[in-house]
């Protein structure tokens, strides 16, 4: 799973009014659509949880589409998995999670805009279509959970970000998105860029378990 990471019209979720509320009033605080430019599917941005954290000027992020995610189930979720693991709690199938990390210098404050070496720290990973994880194998006889509709992976090309906070206290993050590059992971090594308009403001959890995951 963790190597799938590498480290997001309408969504899934209704991006384009904002999101609903769920059950117990929580609301999406981060918003939209990316669609691959070839027609072959969309994923849902709707961004309830953030979580990061940031030690010696290295700051690593999960944004998750999840409305039930903590702390600790992102922690788990990243940790290397010693056999096949299922995903299915954490990630919601149709809907897009980001991952984003700042590999040196994080001082407490990040603006970038349109910088593709800011953005190069960005994995999006969107799991289109309909399905479900299922088990199986798949090349070097690698046996595990397998999101059955299309998995897109990219980053950002036209973006605007900030970012400031941290140091065992919460982060504010902004973040506006409209192109993409990336391509579909299982399936070749071709360029699919993708569009659509992401964006909004998100409060991210200060969450030191994510220092413990090989990502960090």
């Amino acid at each position: 799973m963790i190597s799938r990471i590498g480290w997001m019209g309408c969504f899934f979720f209704v991006a384009c009014s904002g999101g609903d509320d769920t059950g117990d009033g929580l609301s999406p605080k981060l918003t939209g659509t990316i669609t691959a430019e070839d027609g072959k599917g969309e994923g849902l941005v709707e961004i309830y949880h953030g979580f990061g954290f940031d030690q010696g000027g290295v700051f690593i992020s999960y944004l998750s589409s999840n409305p039930n995610t903590t702390c600790d189930s992102i922690t788990a979720h990243l940790q290397s998995h010693s056999g096949p693991y299922d995903p299915s709690d954490i990630l919601v199938g149709g809907t897009c999670d980001i991952y984003y990390k700042v590999s040196s210098d994080y001082d407490g404050e990040l603006e970038a805009s349109n910088d593709p070496m800011a953005a190069a720290g960005m994995a999006i990973n969107c799991y289109m279509g309909e399905g479900g994880w299922i088990l199986e194998t798949r090349d070097a006889d690698d046996t595990d959970y397998y999101w059955q509709g299309d998995h897109w992976q990219g980053h950002p090309t036209a973006y605007e970000m900030s970012l400031s906070g941290g140091s065992e206290a919460d982060y504010t993050y902004s973040l506006e998105m409209t192109e993409y590059d990336g391509n579909f992971i299982y399936e070749d090594f071709d360029n699919d860029p993708a569009g659509g308009s992401v964006g909004g403001t998100i409060d991210l959890e200060w969450c030191p378990g994510l220092g413990t995951t090989p990502l960090f």
